[in-house]
This record gives C-alpha cells, sequence and structure tokens, in this order.
C-alpha cells in the first residue's frame, strides 16, 4: 500500500487549488499536475496567507494520528483498551496492597480477631450484554472472627423491565438458580437510591469512607458492576472497592497460622483455600436464608445465605489456630454437632488438591467442620491443642467411624493394610496407626494420589 503523504500547509493549498479549479470544470491528471499549477501561485504568498493552511495542516495531522489507532472487532481503539487494562491493574493493586495492610496491622495490634470484614453478595436475572447484569437481590454481613456474624443485610430488588428479548433467558436463569420471579413480577425494591442508603447505612460507621467489600473470586466482576450501578451513581459518595475473598481467606489463614508461632506448620494455597470456598460444605444450611427462600425451603442460591456460608467456613479454619470458641449460629450452623469436637482430629478426606504433601503437619491445615474426623478419646487429646492427637491414641481399631457435620452423611475409614489394598494410605495427624479413604477421591480434582 503507498504510503499517504503527510498533511503539510502546501498540500492542504494544494487540495484547495484543485477543488476550486475543478468546480469551474478544469480537469487534472495527478496531483502532480496540480503540483505545478499551485506551486507558482504558493510562492508568491507571504506569511500571513500561508497561515490558514499552516492551521488546516495541524488539524489535519490530530485527525490522522487519532485514524492510524487500530479497532478491536467491537471498534474500541486499542489504545482505549490499554488504557482500560493498565487502570484496573493499577486498581487491582490498589486493593490488594489494602487488604493486606488492612490485615497486618491488625495482627501488628494483636486485634485480628476483631477486626471486622463486609461479604457481599448478588443475584441476577440475566446477562443483557458482555459485563451488564440485571441484579435481583443484594446480601452483606459484618463479620469478624471473634463475633462470628454480627449483622446483616438484605433486599431484593425489582430492576422494572427487563430490555426486550431477555425474558427467556431471566426465567431460565431463575428457575436453576434463586427461583425468584422475574420483571414484571419481581418482588422488592425498584428505587436504587433507596436501595444504596439502606446499604451504606449498614456498610460503615465512618462517613464518606467505605470499607472494602469481599464476594467469592468467580462473581467478583458481576458484583462489582451490579453493586456500581446501585451504589456508585452518586458522585459525592465514594466508591465501593469489591475484592476477592479467596485472597482475604489467605491473608486471615497465614496471620493466624504465623500467630501459632509454628514455624514449621505449611500455609495452604490461595488455590487450595478456594477449593474450600466453593466446595461450600454448609449449602442448604437451614434458617440462614432470607425469607422467600426460607419460605421455598430452597437457599442454596440465596445471596443472604451464600455470605454466612463463606463467614462458616473461614470460621472453622482459621478460629482453630487462635483458639477462639465457636458459637452455633454465629461461626457455624445451629444445628451443628460440636460435642464431638475435643474428640477428633482432622484428616485430609479433601487434600485440597494435593496442594499440600502428605506430613507430619499435614492435617494442621484441615478443619474439623469442612473436613471428616475420625474419632479419639478425650483423654488422648492435649488441652494446648484440642485438634491433636498424642502417640498414645487408640487409632489401631481395623474399622473406625468418621463424623461429618450438619447432617451431611458419614464415611468410614478403614486401617491401611498394605498386603490388603493397593490404595495409597494418609497419615492422620500424630496418632498412632496410618489410615486410608476408602472409596473417596478427592474433592475438587479429578486427580488421584499416586500409588
Amino acid at each position: 500500500m503507498p504510503k499517504k503523504n503527510p498533511p503539510n500547509p502546501f498540500l492542504m493549498f494544494m487540495l484547495e487549488i484543485r477543488n476550486r479549479e475543478e468546480a469551474k470544470g478544469r480537469k487534472f491528471r495527478g496531483m502532480e499536475e496540480v503540483k505545478d499549477y499551485a506551486g507558482k501561485q504558493w510562492e508568491k504568498m507571504d506569511t500571513k496567507q500561508r497561515a490558514p493552511y499552516v492551521e488546516q495542516a495541524k488539524v489535519a495531522k490530530l485527525q490522522a494520528r487519532a485514524c492510524e489507532d487500530k479497532l478491536t472487532g467491537v471498534g474500541t481503539p486499542y489504545s482505549t483498551v490499554a488504557q482500560e487494562k493498565h487502570f484496573l491493574e493499577e486498581k487491582g493493586k490498589l486493593i490488594r496492597d489494602s487488604m493486606a495492610s488492612m490485615v497486618e496491622n491488625a495482627a501488628k495490634n494483636n486485634s485480628l480477631d476483631t477486626l471486622e470484614l463486609v461479604f457481599v453478595s448478588m443475584g441476577y436475572f440475566c446477562e443483557v450484554s458482555e459485563g451488564t447484569f440485571v441484579p435481583a437481590e443484594l446480601a452483606a454481613i459484618r463479620y469478624c472472627l471473634k463475633e462470628g456474624v454480627m449483622d446483616r443485610f438484605h433486599t431484593l430488588i425489582n430492576p422494572g423491565s427487563l430490555p426486550l428479548g431477555y425474558a427467556y433467558a431471566a426465567q431460565a436463569h431463575s428457575e436453576m438458580h434463586h427461583k425468584l420471579p422475574i420483571p414484571p413480577n419481581a418482588l422488592g425494591e425498584q428505587n436504587y437510591e433507596t436501595i444504596a442508603n439502606k446499604f451504606r447505612e449498614f456498610m460503615g460507621k465512618n462517613a464518606g469512607e467505605m470499607p472494602l467489600v469481599f464476594t467469592n473470586s468467580d462473581d467478583l466482576a458481576k458484583v462489582e458492576q451490579m453493586l456500581s450501578k446501585i451504589v456508585d451513581d452518586d458522585p459525592e459518595n465514594p466508591e465501593v472497592l469489591v475484592c476477592s475473598l479467596k485472597e482475604l481467606f489467605y491473608l486471615l489463614k497465614k496471620q493466624s497460622v504465623k500467630m501459632l508461632n509454628e514455624a514449621n506448620r505449611p500455609i495452604p494455597t490461595m488455590h487450595a483455600l478456594q477449593i474450600l470456598i466453593m466446595k461450600d460444605v454448609y449449602d442448604y444450611t437451614p434458617k440462614i436464608s432470607c425469607d422467600f427462600h426460607e419460605g421455598i425451603g430452597d437457599g442454596k442460591y440465596c445471596a443472604l445465605s451464600q455470605c454466612i456460608r463463606w463467614a462458616f467456613v473461614i470460621s472453622d479454619s482459621c478460629c482453630t489456630d487462635l483458639r477462639i470458641p465457636m458459637e452455633p449460629g454465629k461461626h457455624l450452623p445451629e444445628n451443628a454437632d460440636t460435642e464431638h469436637a475435643d474428640a477428633t482430629l482432622s484428616i485430609a478426606m479433601n487434600n485440597l488438591s494435593f496442594a499440600t504433601p502428605v506430613s507430619d503437619a499435614f492435617d494442621h491445615n484441615m478443619s474439623r467442620i469442612t473436613c471428616v474426623s475420625a474419632s479419639a478419646s478425650v483423654s488422648d487429646v492435649p488441652k494446648s491443642n484440642p485438634w491433636e492427637t498424642t502417640k498414645g491414641s487408640d487409632l489401631a481399631s481395623a474399622d473406625r467411624p468418621v463424623a461429618s457435620s450438619c447432617g451431611r452423611g458419614t464415611r468410614r475409614l478403614m486401617n491401611a493394610n498394605p498386603c490388603a489394598t493397593t490404595s495409597k494410605p494418609v497419615s492422620a495427624g500424630r496418632g498412632k496407626g496410618i489410615w486410608m479413604i476408602d472409596t473417596f477421591p478427592p474433592l475438587g480434582s479429578s486427580k488421584r494420589p499416586s500409588k
């Protein structure tokens, strides 16, 4: 492709001459002929006469530079995409630094257990365009490790009418997930300003300052888009910063393990902790959903229930490290069986996709509720750490029941006898015996232990 002549004052004058002469009926055989004809007049012009063409050349250069930017498939200039990417990277770094600073400062001040956190979850009717969702439900809880779930906020959202052609998608999503009636029969508050005021009132103690809010990483972009549509319309209010729950979980776990002063104790990876969140062992827990979902007897996809279940998973893991007593209804379900808690040791039923190798300290990363537990004698459990067993623990029986909370059934552990089975044994804490899980693959992964 021939290179185009760059805009310059003489070129602008040539174009004007050509247009003017052709309007009179003259025909030029090419720009070279125009150049010869216009050049004679250009040489006779002074600076003042040339000034308009100098200005036209400057404008033309700016326009040409703007047109040089290539467009994406949807017509967006790549320079704009690059700027947005840079902005998101800087925003993400700011959020991560803020999270790390918040947790580290709380640990230094011995206030990690009282650090107040806000978990947010939202349901939606449908996706109307790439990255744009129609909100259906908003829920939030205020939580800390010491008190568990301290306060709750929930509202159903009536977005008005759906965009034309999206009723079927909204109905299909509702039937598969939250079961809420779709517009125009949607329930809840229709005024976004009212929702925003109530949400901000629930959120913060400091006027003009919004704390970080945390949600599941897989839904982060959805929640951020819907929440910003509702809450961030008022430019006088600060932006709500939506953060990754798994990153928060990792920071809390890292600090809680560090405060135990056990240098050899491994810390689960962020991916491993995300598996615990996604495993969602507290789904269908009663009495933690909104009135609507309690009424239909299905709270799995209730936004309020989801926030509380995240709190239960984090409590189950971190409160054990910090020796914080867990209260049913705040740290774990009201119907959770805690009577056997002091007589159990954590076992690697779902060894977090084998993120941590089987070792003497392996079960330290597991929680007593989210993982199955093998029963042991109460007298064999040292009071300093109720989740470990001594060498004198009786774990040598051939078949021992395994307890699981919240009525989710039981599994049985079998004494691993290399002569009788080819399954790979799993070490169970520091007690006697080597135990293997009978026909139970690691949750969250299709892989099996190597033989």
